[in-house]
């Protein structure tokens, strides 16, 4: 076939062109279909960088490469560092568009992704597909940064959504191929390519506009695989999402939270039976639950994860609360609340997840509205009378007691020591704490930042350079960063925290 069409190049019956019949003519015989003829034609004219097609029926072979000559020297000349940039930039604009969730779009480090309870989406980079060994390095990784926010250990490990591309080039190659293309284009803008045929210009603009709707397809296609942390396990979960394609909604991120809905491994509702169900059974003798502690419960890899939290749990707690299903109480102290509600309407505004607003049992929230004490009424004038009965010397007030604490505090235990302990010796009177701190300084680091944060603080104290330890030299309490004693009067005994 690529004989015929060479030689009746050269010469040909009317116009140097090889056309169907006479193809027909010089290859075929009675018993030849001649629909197979046309077809290898075809294939050959694909695979060829000197034979383009003329008129309808005709080919010729000639000096002048064709389209797909320059398409794949374009192709082989590109940059692997801007094919991988280029790859990445356009996965991330997938993503964007019409997303549904909060996104963290190739993230570097642990740091990159909030540590919130909130609902967050994590795109791996194309160029590291998702392996099925259990100790792929990208799974070790994800793991890592799914149990720690850098050096700290994560509050939120199953609110995080990561969505990984299976390990293959079809996105890839896809990209490749709108490169390629985008710079046939330009070179033929600038007059680079010669006088082009009309169909070659036609032909140009059709290649690259398949180019750019295949890739938004392979994306879709590539990102199948969805990991999310079960704590019942302590590993993460493989979700295979299969093929998506763009007809199945209007964005990828919906097409995913639409999967995980199915699956029942997210909602976006709960019901006041689910929480009563899972109440902790740490708190079920006390009967109060911390909305604080309630929110991040959905987002711990223990619970049904939940869309837009905070609008889902305010809709339940205030149906539950109105319903009698269950209570609501608001105060500094757990065992001393300000204010109950039980079988009344609840403002939205006087939900705040923290941890001085409180979700009750049915029994306890009954039990507090049953056994509130009545107001206290205005004292009423009397007259002065003499005493009919002896006087009662007042008691002596109980002596008070010094509670003091002194220990080591890692990394970690920096926030919650601040949010359990301290924030309960905020009613005390005459606490004193005192802190001391020591630290090496990194190479680049200066203390010019701390002295600024101190002086906001209304802390006049500048810290200071002091001669670094010898590396076998051990620390002593105090170089550690032992915080001093702290006092706090209270009746009883002398207490140790």
């Amino acid at each position: 076939m690529a004989k015929t069409l060479f030689f009746e190049s050269c010469g040909g019956q009317t116009d140097k062109a090889a056309h169907l019949p006479e193809l027909y003519f010089a290859v075929g015989d009675p018993d030849t279909d001649t629909a197979l003829i046309h077809t290898a034609v075809q294939a050959l004219e694909r695979r060829c960088y000197f034979l383009r097609s003329v008129g309808v029926d005709g080919w010729r072979f000639g000096h002048v490469p064709t389209l797909k000559k320059v398409h794949a020297d374009r192709k082989q000349a590109l940059d692997p560092e801007d094919v991988k940039r280029n790859m990445s930039e356009l996965v991330k604009t997938v993503f964007k568009k019409d997303n549904e969730i909060h996104l963290s779009l190739s993230p570097k480090d642990s740091t990159d992704i909030v540590d919130q309870a909130m609902l967050t989406m994590a795109v791996m980079r194309p160029d590291e597909g998702l392996e099925p060994e259990e100790e792929s390095s990208l799974r070790q990784r994800i793991t890592d940064w799914t149990r720690k926010c850098k050096q700290q250990s994560r509050q939120n490990p199953g609110g995080i959504l990561w969505v990984t591309c299976e390990s293959g080039g079809a996105l890839r190659t896809g990209v490749e191929e709108l490169l390629a293309w985008q710079a046939v284009a330009d070179d033929a803008n600038r007059g680079l390519l010669g006088e082009l045929e009309p169909e070659d210009i036609r032909r140009i603009q059709r290649e690259l506009n398949s180019a750019k709707s295949q890739i938004e397809d392979r994306v879709w296609s590539s990102y199948n695989h969805l990991l999310l942390w079960d704590a019942s396990t302590a590993k993460l979960k493989d979700i295979v999402l299969g093929q998506l394609h763009p007809s199945e909604a209007g964005s990828i991120t919906s097409a995913i939270l639409a999967r995980l809905r199915h699956d029942s491994l997210l909602s976006r509702e709960i019901g006041a039976s689910y929480i009563e169900r899972n109440w902790p059974p740490a708190l079920k003798e006390s009967g109060a639950w911390p909305l604080a502690s309630l929110k991040t419960a959905f987002f711990q890899g223990q619970f049904k994860r939940l869309e837009k939290a905070d609008d889902a749990l305010r809709v339940t707690i205030t149906r539950a609360v109105s319903q009698g299903m269950l209570g609501m109480a608001s105060g500094k102290d757990a065992t001393c609340f300000d204010r109950v509600w039980f079988k009344e309407a609840v403002e939205v505004a006087d939900i705040t997840f923290d941890y001085d607003t409180y979700l009750l049992t049915a029994a306890k929230a009954k039990a507090l509205k049953q056994g509130a004490p009545p107001p206290l009424q205005p004292p009423q004038p009397q007259e002065s009378q003499q005493p009919t009965h002896p006087i009662q010397l007042p008691q002596p007030p109980p002596k008070p007691t010094a509670v003091v604490w002194e220990g080591e505090l890692k990394r970690e235990q920096w926030n919650l020591f601040s949010l359990k302990v301290l924030t309960r010796l905020a009613q005390a009177d005459n606490v004193e704490i005192k802190v001391q701190v020591q630290a090496r300084l990194k190479e680049g680091q200066t203390t010019e930042p701390l002295n600024t944060a101190l002086k906001e603080l209304g802390i006049r104290k500048d810290s200071k350079k002091r001669r670094a330890l010898p590396e076998n030299r051990p620390l002593t309490s105090r170089q550690r960063g032992v915080p001093q004693p702290s006092t706090k009067t209270i009746s009883g005994r002398s207490l140790g925290l």
